[in-house]
């Protein structure tokens, strides 16, 4: 199995394909109380290194990595009728995990 490289190269600069950007972590969703619902959260910034992985995708797999990218057009299109997005497009989304 073929390993990723790390992070830094050896003089701990980045190299072409990462970028250091900052993630915002939601803190403390467990403790959230509230009957109203809101997007208002304690964030926390923090810096993570992200790398591109173009050319590499098929050796990202959810077995070893924890995710995996996948090439599927749904033939939902618009959106727009809740009842046929639960009936088809759910049933839809459920194969397309199922295949992974």
């Amino acid at each position: 199995m073929a390993r990723l490289q790390r992070p830094f190269t050896s003089e701990g600069a980045f190299s072409h394909s990462q970028r250091r950007i900052p993630i915002n972590y939601v803190h403390n969703v467990d403790n959230i109380k509230s009957d109203t619902v809101t997007n208002e959260r304690l964030v926390a910034p923090t810096q993570v290194v992200v790398h591109d992985i173009s050319g590499e995708e098929a050796q990202y797999t959810l077995d070893v990595y924890g995710f995996q990218l996948l090439k599927h057009e749904s033939q939902e299109k618009t959106f727009d009728d809740e009842k046929r997005i639960i009936k088809e497009y759910y049933k839809e989304c459920e194969e397309v995990y199922k295949s992974v």
